[in-house]
C-alpha cells in the first residue's frame, strides 16, 4: 500500500517539497492508517484532533489515544473540544453540520498559526462511492457527480486511491491499533443507511463497485469540464458587467468636460466581486437561443445567491412583463423589456439631503456632488450631462436632493417650457427601474431644478439677465446615463 500511497501523492502532486502537511485524526481505522503511512515517508506532519464531547467517555478515550499515537510517530500534536450540542442549537444547524464547520474552521486556524501548507482527511475509495450515491438520491447536477475531489486548496485526501477493505488488510498486516465509533452502525445517519444497506446490495451486482466508480467518476469531471466550458463560452454570449467608475477630479478644482461616467462591459466575474456598484446584465433572447437555457440560467445566477428553485420561476417569467423582480440574500433581479437586470442591495439609504448656500461639496448616497457659485463674465458653458450650470438668482436656498416621485413633473430644457411627467422622461430613455430609482433629483422651493445626470430644467437656464451661476458636478458611482439594449 506504501506504493500506492506514494504514487497517488505524486500523480497529483499532492505535497512538493518542503510542504508540511497537518493530519486530520479521529482515531479511526482510516486515519490511523492514514498516519502510519505518512509516517513511512518521512516528511515532518503535525496532528490534529477535534474532541466534539458527543460520546462522553469514549471521546475523551479517543482524545487520549490521538495524543499517544502523535508521540507514537514523534508528531506534533494539536488538540481542541468543542460543546457541539451547543454551538449547534447557537447556530441553528444541525449537530452533523456544527461539527463540520467547527473543525475546519480550528483547522484553518491551526494552519495559520503553525506554518502547515496542507491538510490531510482520511477519505478513501468507498467514501467517493457513497458521495455520489448520496447525492444522487438528494438530488444534483453534473458538480455532484464527481465525488470527493483529491484537491481543494488547501485540503488534500491522499487516501482515495484505497479501499475500506484494503485498509483494513493494512492495518492488521502492520498491527495498528484504532478506536471504533460505535455511531458508524447506526443507521438512522443517511451516509451510513448508505454504507450499510445500499452498498452492499450493490456489490452484489459487481463486486468491483469501488473501481468502477472511480472510473464513473474521472469520466464525470471530464463531462464537468466540457460542460463548464460551454457555460463559459455562453455566459460571453449572453451575460455582461457594466462598471461605472468616479471621473477623477479636475486640477486646480477646476471641472473637466471630460469628467464622464465611465461604462466597460466586461466578462463576468464571480458573485460580482469587486464590482459593487455594478449592473450585471442577461441578454433573454440570446440566453433563449442556447440549448438548455433554463440550466444555463441557473449557472449564470447561481454565485448571486440564488437557488434551483428560484431560477426556475425566473425562468418561466422570461416571456411575460417587464417589471417583475425577484431577491437572494445578496443580489436583485428585475425583469427588464429584453434583459435581466442584476444588482448588489443596497444598503439603507437616505430619502433627501438639504443643500445650505454655503455648501461647496455634499454626499448624497452614493453620488458626490461638488458646488460652486461663478460670476455670469467669468463663465463658460460646460454642457456634460454631469455638470449642471444653473442661474443661481432664481434658486431657493436650502436645495434639496431627493429621487424620484409618483407625479413629477419639470419643464426639459428645450422644449419651450412644456411640462412633462419624469415618469415619462425616464420611459423615453428607457430607463430601468433599478436606474429610475437611483436618479437624484435637485430642486428648489419644491420646483425640480436637475434630473441629475439627465436634463435640465428650462426654468433654471442660465439668460442673458443671469449675474450668478451655480456649477454643480455629479460624481457618481452608479450607472445613470441611458444604455442600448
Amino acid at each position: 500500500m506504501l506504493k500506492k500511497f506514494k504514487q497517488h501523492i505524486t500523480k497529483h502532486q499532492l505535497l512538493q517539497e518542503g510542504d508540511k502537511p497537518l493530519l486530520a485524526i479521529s482515531g479511526g481505522i482510516d486515519s490511523v492508517v492514514m498516519c502510519d503511512l505518512f509516517s513511512r515517508l518521512g516528511v515532518e506532519f503535525g496532528v490534529a484532533h477535534c474532541n466534539f464531547l458527543l460520546r462522553e467517555k469514549m471521546s475523551d478515550e479517543d482524545e487520549e489515544f490521538v495524543a499517544d499515537l502523535a508521540e507514537k510517530y514523534g508528531a506534533a500534536y494539536h488538540i481542541t473540544r468543542f460543546d457541539t450540542k451547543k454551538i449547534a442549537d447557537e447556530r441553528s444547524i444541525s449537530i452533523q453540520v456544527a461539527a463540520r464547520d467547527l473543525r475546519y474552521e480550528w483547522f484553518a486556524e491551526i494552519m495559520e498559526r503553525e506554518g502547515y501548507t496542507c491538510l490531510a482527511t482520511a477519505h478513501h475509495a468507498n467514501d467517493a462511492v457513497e458521495t455520489v450515491l448520496y447525492h444522487l438520491t438528494r438530488g444534483t447536477g453534473i458538480r455532484g457527480l464527481h465525488g470527493i475531489p483529491t484537491r481543494r486548496e488547501p485540503i488534500i485526501r491522499p487516501m482515495l486511491f484505497t479501499t475500506k477493505e484494503e485498509i483494513q488488510a493494512y492495518a492488521k498486516q502492520q498491527a495498528l491499533p484504532y478506536r471504533e465509533d460505535a455511531s458508524n452502525a447506526e443507521t438512522k445517519y443517511a451516509r451510513n443507511k448508505i454504507r450499510l444497506e445500499v452498498v452492499p446490495i450493490l456489490k452484489e451486482i459487481n463486486p468491483s463497485l469501488e473501481a468502477t466508480f472511480q472510473e464513473n467518476i474521472e469520466r464525470f469531471k471530464d463531462a464537468e469540464a466540457l460542460y463548464d466550458f460551454a457555460i463559459e463560452h455562453i455566459k460571453s454570449q449572453v451575460f455582461s458587467i457594466e462598471r461605472v467608475l468616479p471621473p477623477a477630479p479636475s486640477k486646480g478644482g477646476n471641472f473637466s468636460r471630460s469628467e464622464k461616467p465611465l461604462s466597460s462591459i466586461s466578462p463576468p466575474l464571480e458573485g460580482g466581486r469587486g464590482l459593487e456598484n455594478a449592473l450585471h446584465y442577461i441578454n433573454i433572447p440570446a440566453l433563449l437561443s442556447y440549448p438548455a437555457p433554463a440550466t444555463v440560467l441557473y449557472e449564470l445566477l447561481r454565485d448571486f445567491g440564488f437557488r434551483q428553485a428560484q431560477t426556475e420561476q425566473i425562468f418561466e417569467t422570461l416571456n411575460g412583463q417587464p417589471g417583475a423582480q425577484y431577491e437572494s440574500a445578496t443580489h436583485e433581479i428585475l425583469r427588464d423589456r429584453n434583459v435581466l437586470i442584476i444588482r448588489k442591495k443596497e444598503r439603507s439609504k437616505i430619502d433627501f439631503l438639504l443643500i445650505e448656500k454655503e455648501k461647496n461639496e455634499v454626499v448624497f448616497n452614493n453620488d458626490l456632488f461638488n458646488l460652486k457659485f461663478v460670476e455670469k463674465e467669468n463663465f463658460t458653458l460646460d454642457t456634460s450631462s454631469n455638470i449642471a450650470c444653473l442661474d443661481a438668482d432664481k434658486l431657493s436656498f436650502p436645495l434639496k436632493l431627493r429621487y424620484w416621485q409618483q407625479g413629477d413633473t419639470f419643464q426639459p430644457l428645450g422644449m419651450n417650457g412644456k411640462h412633462q411627467l419624469v415618469s415619462d422622461f425616464f420611459t423615453n430613455k428607457k430607463l430601468s427601474q433599478f436606474e429610475k430609482e437611483n436618479i437624484p433629483i435637485l430642486t428648489s422651493n419644491n420646483e425640480i431644478c436637475w434630473i441629475a445626470g439627465h436634463r435640465l430644467d428650462e426654468r433654471f437656464k442660465i439668460t442673458n439677465k443671469t449675474t450668478q451661476v451655480l456649477v454643480i458636478q455629479l460624481i457618481t458611482n452608479h450607472h445613470h446615463a441611458t444604455k442600448n439594449r
